[in-house]
């Protein structure tokens, strides 16, 4: 069960949680590691995600890690990271937009015009993970990947294109990036291998989804009926406008793609959100599924939104006053970062939380880049990093690790609400992968 009477440097004061002083063992070196930039992985080494193995290449050879790990060599001037969920292909910008990519190559992922289901081994940083071009809004998720060119505004697809996700009008992978006509703003992918899909935003405004649509998730009007079994669910292998609205956020921040539902931001400031409605996901405060951008609250300060794309049902969104929201379901290991476990609340509704929600704090904008299956990271205004959820692989980064690593079986102790990692405050921001995947990356490019 959750534990939220240990603690370690300093907490977030939480519902009348207040943090302590005192630290843990073995911590010394993380104000380096923040001060030093550059990538940093811990947690599940899932597809080659450190880049540190010796042969023989097999993708769980290596040990968790509790705390963070250098990933990226002496690099030191990241910008941006996206860890795929489920297939496990990993996606950085470096301060002169340069995109690389590296972990599985499922279908082609790493776009390096190779099919071979895996990576070769742990390649050195280099012109062999590293895309043409120069690019932003980069996504990636089930092996499909996005990225649009920082050039000319193009949206390249490539990998697997299960449902038609790609975008090419057709279902036929593709092994290095490929253009869907139009000029994009961003673009993201998300959602579990039976319901992923995909949403953007044009350079002229205009939001457009595609992929899989189960239950409304793609907002097409009368784009039903909606059966209860997702695999007669229909499927568009192009990208079909929603609505006639042309005054959508023009930037990654504004649009994300969950399992069974989508949201994003108007430049007026209002959220929306439609989809199926699991656990108050919607943010609606119920539990009614919507096949139509439906407005969330009556808000009109909201900033970003990042919401999950698999495993769980639980959303965040910040506001331009830096405050950040939580709301959905807190799974068994406290991922809204609420104090709030499951079991909590009203008997019978599994804690969870319909409406936003704030966890205290000033947290930076774009603070984490994703969702984590069973864990989240987030960075707060002050550069401090700070974890929550389920620490089974070590994945809270508080240097204890759960019982599956031999080499330290404990203790392991899940977090309902936000702990810092370490004392660093110059991280730059977080991001969270697969089960047991954590990353972030530093300051001082």
């Amino acid at each position: 069960m959750m534990n939220d009477s240990w603690m370690s440097k300093k907490e977030s004061p939480l519902l009348g949680l207040q943090g302590m002083g005192g630290g843990v063992g073995g911590f010394a070196f993380l104000g380096a590691a923040g001060e030093g930039g550059g990538v940093w992985g811990w947690g599940l080494n899932k597809r080659w995600f450190f880049q540190q193995r010796p042969a023989p290449q097999t993708p769980q050879s290596t040990p968790y890690r509790s705390s963070p790990v250098s990933i990226m060599g002496t690099k030191t001037d990241w910008t941006y990271v996206v860890l795929g969920q489920q297939t496990d292909t990993y996606m950085a910008l470096d301060s002169a937009n340069d995109l690389f990519v590296w972990g599985s190559n499922s279908y082609g992922a790493l776009g390096q015009n190779q099919k071979e289901p895996s990576h070769p081994g742990p390649r050195a940083l280099g012109a062999d993970c590293q895309l043409p071009g120069t690019w932003r809004a980069m996504s990636s998720n089930n092996g499909a990947l996005f990225a649009v060119k920082d050039t000319d505004d193009g949206l390249f697809t490539w990998g697997v294109n299960r449902h038609g996700v790609l975008g090419m009008n057709d279902v036929n992978g593709r092994s290095s990036p490929t253009r869907i006509p139009g000029t994009w703003a961003a673009a993201k992918v998300g959602g579990s291998d039976q319901h992923v899909s995909a949403i953007g935003v044009k350079t002229d405004g205009t939001l457009w989804t595609w992929g899989k649509d189960p239950k409304g998730k793609l907002g097409i009007p009368n784009g039903g009926p909606y059966p209860h079994e997702p695999e007669t669910a229909k499927r568009y292998s192009s990208p079909i406008q929603v609505g006639t609205d042309t005054n959508w956020g023009k930037d990654r921040k504004y649009i994300s793609s969950g399992d069974e539902w989508m949201f994003a931001i108007k430049t007026d400031g209002t959220l929306w959100s439609w989809g199926d409605n699991d656990k108050g996901v919607l943010g609606h405060n119920n539990n009614s599924r919507v096949s139509s951008p439906t407005q969330v609250g009556t808000n009109t300060n909201w900033e970003y939104v990042l919401t999950a794309g698999y495993g769980e049902a639980h959303t965040y969104a910040m506001k331009t006053d830096n405050s950040l929201w939580a709301w959905g379901s807190p799974g068994t290991a406290g991922l809204l970062g609420l104090n709030k476990g499951q079991t909590d609340g009203t008997p019978g509704s599994w804690g969870t939380i319909s409406s936003p929600m704030q966890i205290p704090g000033s947290w930076k904008m774009e603070g984490s880049t994703g969702t984590g299956q069973r864990s989240q990271n987030w960075t707060k205004d002050d550069g401090g990093l700070f974890t929550w959820g389920s620490n089974y692989y070590g994945q809270l980064a508080q240097n204890d690790q759960g019982p599956n690593n031999p080499e330290n079986p404990g203790p392991w102790t899940m977090r309902s609400s936000p702990i810092q990692v370490g004392s660093g405050t110059d991280w730059l921001g977080g991001a969270c992968g697969p089960e047991g995947v954590q990353g972030a990356w530093g300051a001082k490019p």
